[in-house]
């Protein structure tokens, strides 16, 4: 059987079973590519985030260390030495801003 010696009802039919078809292979393969997207992005939040704010908590503290290293040999006095010698040994408690947040020069001054 011919397509052409079809009448318009079948004709149409067949269109739009066919374009159904279609809708519904592309609506799997996003479904699909939809759930290794949400997997990729799970691994990051999960994995690499974590790191990340590791990293940074780790050069915050190291940032820190040094400057109180620095004041140390900078400062005269034996009084705030003692001050600056006890600062430079202590661990620094985690900053209270955001680790997505870059520190800026207004930020840093306040």
């Amino acid at each position: 059987m011919q397509f052409r010696h079809l009448s318009v009802k079948h004709k149409l039919a067949t269109a739009f079973a066919l374009l159904t078809a279609v809708v519904l292979v592309v609506s799997g393969v996003a479904i699909r590519a939809l759930a290794s997207e949400h997997q990729s992005f799970t691994h990051y939040v999960d994995q690499t985030a974590v790191r990340i704010t590791m990293a940074n908590d780790v050069l915050d503290a190291a940032n820190a260390r040094a400057i109180s290293a620095r004041n140390l040999v900078l400062v005269s006095a034996p009084s705030a030495r003692a001050t600056w010698c006890w600062s430079a040994r202590r661990p620094t408690a985690r900053s209270s801003r955001r680790p997505w947040r870059r520190r800026t020069r207004r930020s840093a001054s306040r």
